[in-house]
């Protein structure tokens, strides 16, 4: 399907109106989840890890206001 399920009761949903309906010999729902060389596994789809993106932000914070008091 290639989309996002919005809830764990929305997966339960789909599965078991998958296995209702449809004669099929197996299921798979697979979790999203990106994987970032400093902080490793990252649960969801990010295309920029957020916790580097957040040490960034700190440091270009500290480096204006250390500049601003000189």
């Amino acid at each position: 399907m290639n989309e996002r399920i919005s809830s764990t009761a929305a997966c339960t949903q789909l599965v078991k109106r998958s296995l209702e309906n449809f004669r099929i010999p197996y299921l798979t729902v697979t979790p999203t989840f990106s994987i970032c060389p400093v902080h490793g596994y990252l649960s969801g789809e990010h295309e920029f890890c957020p916790k580097c993106d957040d040490a960034l932000i700190q440091r270009k914070l500290k480096g204006k206001n250390h500049a601003e008091i000189h």
